[in-house]
């Protein structure tokens, strides 16, 4: 039986050899490993560096193209940059939106409502 990550990569390179619907979208994370599937499949084994935002986008790009794409990447990764985007955009940036880490629901609604009605878009 082969570890966790090595099955994964073996399961998704017969995937992506067998199903010509099925993208493989990475963050360079395992793209050494499927350097072959690539090499068969280039338009379809997308390495989109180290970016998680693009990453998810790309693979939301591809279903959307009407193809089943597999984004890999680590998952805190692809967590904790979501959360730092959000953070980044909607917080340092001063845009319209609410961040209620650690309040009560009801203040945080009361709050949410209030930041909406102020447009401060750069």
């Amino acid at each position: 039986m082969l570890p966790m990550r090595e099955e994964f990569l073996a399961t998704t390179e017969r995937i992506i050899d067998a199903d010509p619907d099925v993208a493989v979208v990475l963050a360079d994370i395992s793209a050494a490993q499927l350097a072959g599937a690539a090499r068969r499949h280039p338009d379809r084994v997308i390495n989109v560096g180290i970016r998680e935002q693009l990453l998810v986008s790309t693979g939301a790009g591809l279903a959307l193209a009407g193809l089943r794409p597999i984004v890999h990447t680590f998952p805190s990764f692809l967590v904790e940059r979501a959360f730092e985007q959000i953070k980044l955009d909607f917080r340092t940036r001063r845009w319209a939106g609410s961040s209620c880490r650690g309040e009560r629901r009801t203040t945080c609604r009361q709050r949410a409502a209030r930041t909406s009605l102020r447009r401060t878009w750069p």
